[in-house]
């Protein structure tokens, strides 16, 4: 048996749950059951977000296709205008680089007293979607500014004519070279996707102008059958399928009739 009287031992366990079941009560919510029910969350939808969700699939899918196709369109505009650029820089320094060679060849200096001499210019390009300018900037002297007019003697009309025909040299007829299609990067990007925005870069123009007497003429006009004679070509569709039918009826016919006799004259004389 125990040490410990009974009631003693009772009234110690008595004591220690009632410890537990104070502390439970102080660290738990306040209000008990009735206030841990009251706090339920509650999920609501917004109806119009669902709709919109469950409805803009395509819309959605064409907006990504938009963008996908902008951005695409954005990048070929990029190396369009970059292409120029470079094309021009490539054409100034040819320029340069003429320029100084026959200077070198008539002997007129030394290649730093050109520098000196020859006059600065730049050049830009200034491009939008639609047209495209290039522009050369050059310094102006104002020396030239003060230079009297040249004295240029003046001629009537009639005369001029008869002097400009006698100095213009006979003409001859030459053949108009092909024009020969500019030469396509095979790494770049327009030329993967459009080949010829690709060429367009190469040339002057980007695009073709058309011919204005070809599209300016009056249109055709559009000739629309009428009830019955739609039902007369109908008709004639249906008698034209039927005699085909019957002709391949026929030709149907001569062959399973062809083999049957080839069968039975094989039969008498095997």
């Amino acid at each position: 048996m125990s040490a410990v009287p009974p009631l003693q031992a009772l009234t110690e366990s008595a004591q220690k749950g009632s410890k537990r079941s104070a502390l439970r009560t102080a660290n738990g919510p306040k209000g008990g059951v009735r206030a841990r029910r009251g706090k339920r969350e509650t999920l609501s939808f917004d109806e119009d977000a669902r709709r919109d969700f469950l409805t803009g699939f395509s819309k959605r899918k064409q907006q990504r296709k938009q963008a996908a196709h902008e951005f695409v369109q954005k990048k070929i505009r990029e190396e369009i205008r970059n292409s120029r650029l470079a094309a021009a820089e490539a054409r100034r320094r040819q320029a340069e680089e003429n320029v100084r060679a026959e200077r070198l060849a008539f002997g007129l200096g030394d290649e730093d007293e050109d520098d000196e001499e020859q006059p600065t210019y730049e050049e830009r390009d200034f491009e939008t979607d639609e047209r495209r300018a290039h522009v050369t900037v050059q310094e102006l002297n104002l020396d030239d500014l003060d230079a009297p007019p040249v004295a240029v003697e003046s001629l009537p009309p009639s005369l001029r004519r008869v002097s400009k025909k006698q100095d213009a040299p006979p003409a001859k007829k030459t053949k108009a070279p092909r024009a020969q299609a500019p030469a396509v990067p095979s790494g770049s990007l327009t030329a993967i996707l459009e080949p010829a925005v690709a060429q367009a870069a190469q040339g002057e123009t980007m695009f073709e102008v058309l011919d204005q007497s070809e599209t300016s003429g009056k249109p055709k006009k559009q000739y629309y059958l009428s009830k019955a004679e739609r039902e007369k070509e109908r008709r004639k569709q249906r008698e034209w399928n039927h005699t085909q039918a019957e002709k391949r009826r026929v030709e149907k016919g001569k062959v399973a009739s062809a083999a049957k006799k080839r069968r039975t004259a094989i039969r008498r004389h095997p």
